[in-house]
Order: C-alpha cells, then structure tokens, then sequence
C-alpha cells in the first residue's frame, strides 16, 4: 500500500474535524468566533454580561487605563474588544425635550467627543458593545424659567449614532451628503436627508464585524486613551533616563551603546499608556524606526 503524502495526510485531518464539526452542530463561524476570543485578555462573566447590556460606566471623561483607541480611524475598545460610549446623565432644553432628542451614541473618537471631553473633563460616559440600539439614560429637562421640569433616572431609550463619527469615518459614503463647499461648517447644507438616512439605517452589528475583522487582520494600531487625554500617563524626561540608565545606555535591539539623547523608548505592545517596565524597551532612533516599519513590531523582530 502506497504511503499517503502530506498533503493527503493534512486533507484527511481536516476531513475528520470538519465532521467531528458539523456532527456537533458547530459552524466554521463559531470556530473563528472561538480563535479571536482566545486572543483577547480575559474578563469573568459578569462584565462581560455588563458590557453587553446595560454598559460599564466611566468616571471622569474617558481616562481610563482599559480604554484604548486605534489608528488610523479612532474606534474604540475596552480590553481590546469595540465598543460605543455615550453620556449617561442628559440634561435636556425644554425644546429638545419637545422634539424628542436626545445625545447621539459614538462608535469612534470623534471632534464632538473630544469637545465633548474638553468641556466638561468629569463627564460620566459609559462603555457598551450591546447590539440592541437601546441605551439606559437619566434625563433633566430644564423649562423655560431656567428651573427642572422634568427628571427621570433608568429610562430606557433608542439613540441615534453621532453624525461627526459617520463624517470622521465616512460611513457608507456619509460625507456624500455634507456640506463640501468649504463654506461654513459641514453639517450645514448638503443633503440632511441622505445623512439621517444613512444614521437610520446605521447597523451597530455591521460595524462590530468590520472592526473586529480589521483588529484581528492587524490593521490597527491600539494607543492608551488616558495616555492621549492626560500627559500624567506619559514617562517624564527623569523616568525616560533612568530607564536608560537602567540598561546600560545600550540599544536593545543592535546593541550599541549610545548616548541617552541618541536613544528612545519603545513601548513593545505599541499601547503608550502601558508603563510596565516589561513593555518597553531602550533602542536606537534608526532600530526604533525600523521596528516599527515590520508588521508585528519588536515582537516579530526577537
């Protein structure tokens, strides 16, 4: 009897999974759902059941160690997975109470989320990847005089997504509909119809998959939220030389040694909020620029 070849050998292998598979009634979705979980860090059932519902809140703006954004297109994430934030607390005029409308959900770091931050820097936001559409809100509504009408703390209601994030992102084409003309700002003119078309339509599962498919093919770049909102997550010039210091002023990648204006630092995980001394590295201008040309980073390179 002729000896199979690898080839064969692999084909049968994977033959007897795929059966194994469908006889426990399991997709090759569920497969790849299972082989990216397994690369996230961990969190226990409980939050993970928090995140999905009812949302995790977060105090003072969104300077939180477990926050991260992305380049190029500033989703963002909690503990590597996406997620929308919105503001809890929303205080309403008397006539956006009448019309019904309340503050928009954000799918990425927009200009109105950063000048939402900037303008009130303890605004309580909360983090959720619930798919649902529907947010829990406490609501004031100040009448005419000035003084509350109207409060409500729990109520349940249907946001809509932030057309800054849409335009940031061009969601579907988004900026097709904005103001182009570079006269006044972008959502004044343009066709307010085919914009609220497309945030009426917007699906929150559709854009889950397309982030997570752009995160797990390393096509983002995740940096520290609280290290781009506050400079006290960043390394001081004394803590920068003490670290190279600490390593002999030698670059750790072509191991020269060089003078501590000649050398930087390098955060391995490319989060520059992640401090830990096992997460950053002392090397040269010329490694550091080279380490970050190669996909995957100082990882790949060692």
């Amino acid at each position: 009897m002729a000896k199979k070849s690898g080839i064969e050998q692999h084909r049968g292998i994977m033959n007897a999974f795929a059966a194994v598979l469908k006889k426990l009634n399991i997709s090759g979705e569920d497969v790849e759902l299972a082989r990216r979980k397994l690369q996230l860090p961990k969190i226990d059932h409980a939050l993970e059941l928090k995140l999905k519902t009812t949302g995790l809140e977060v105090e003072n703006g969104l300077r939180n160690e477990n926050i991260e954004f992305c380049s190029p297109n500033s989703f963002i994430f909690y503990k590597r997975r996406p997620m929308m934030v919105y503001i809890k607390d929303q205080y309403h005029s008397m006539e956006q109470h009448e019309k019904g409308k309340f503050n928009p959900f954000h799918i990425c770091y927009c200009e109105q989320l950063q000048e939402n931050i900037r303008k009130n820097k303890l605004q309580r936001y909360v983090v959720t990847n619930n798919l649902s559409g529907e947010f829990i809100v406490n609501l004031k509504v100040k009448g005419y005089d000035g003084e509350i009408f109207f409060e409500e703390e729990g109520r349940t209601e249907r946001l809509h997504v932030c057309q800054s994030c849409l335009r940031m992102l061009n969601w579907k084409n988004f900026n097709r509909y904005c103001n182009n003309t570079g006269i006044g700002v972008w959502y004044n003119g343009g066709d307010p119809a085919g914009r609220f078309n497309i945030v009426r339509r917007f699906s929150i599962k559709e854009f889950f998959a397309k982030v997570e498919d752009e995160y797990f093919a390393g096509k983002l770049n995740l940096y520290s939220a609280a290290a781009s909102l506050d400079d006290a997550y960043r390394l001081t010039g004394k803590e920068k030389f003490e670290l190279k210091e600490s390593r002999g002023f030698k670059c750790e990648y072509c191991g020269q040694r060089k003078r501590p204006d000649a050398l930087q630092i390098h955060h391995k995980d490319h989060n520059k909020g992640n401090n830990s001394p096992k997460n950053l590295a002392v090397i040269c201008e010329d490694c550091h620029d080279h380490i970050h040309e190669i996909e995957g980073g100082f990882k790949q390179l060692h």
